[in-house]
């Protein structure tokens, strides 16, 4: 069972069926119904289109539609490429989905983010993350990241999460 928290163009999405095959799950969220478009039309030829399923909700409230335990999550945060940046990701409920998706997560199943902080939503968002992951037990999970910190445009970095136990 994987998740793509934010769908965007779909190409996570794309990725993460074609890993779990016709007898995995993927389950993909986006409150943009653009983004659900996007992502259907990517995944439609797929031999694997039928075990997913799209919603357009919140990521805070996904984990209320996924059965069982959950193997692997991706957010891509920010905002949907080529569009309005008025749809963004959101700290509090960013933090709201990543706790929910953490306490199911399967053991040695992986929750990775890349964040954005480019933008003034996306600084809040890069910090506040950062506070959350740095307060994560160490005997329940491991985490790190990787990022750029010689760059002065604040390019995006990948945040990596594997739980233990």
């Amino acid at each position: 069972c994987v998740v793509d928290a934010t769908l965007g163009k779909g190409f996570d999405a794309q990725l993460m069926l074609a890993a779990v095959g016709s007898t995995g799950r993927l389950y993909g969220f986006d409150l943009d119904p653009r983004a659900i478009e996007h992502t259907r039309e990517r995944l439609k030829d797929m031999p694997e289109a039928h075990v997913a399923k799209l919603y357009v909700m919140n990521h805070a409230e996904a984990t209320t539609v996924i059965e069982g335990d959950i193997d692997a999550v991706v957010f891509n945060l920010g905002y949907l490429p080529a569009y309005s940046k008025t749809h963004i990701t959101q700290s509090d409920t960013t933090l709201t989905a990543m706790s929910a998706f953490l306490s199911r997560l399967a053991i040695g199943g992986c929750l990775i983010a890349v964040v954005y902080p480019g933008h003034p939503e996306g600084t809040l968002e890069s910090v506040a993350l950062n506070q959350f992951v740095s307060e994560l037990d160490q005997k329940q999970f491991h985490v790190f990241s990787i990022q750029y910190p010689n760059q002065i445009n604040h390019p995006p970095y990948l945040i990596y999460i594997e739980r233990r136990y």
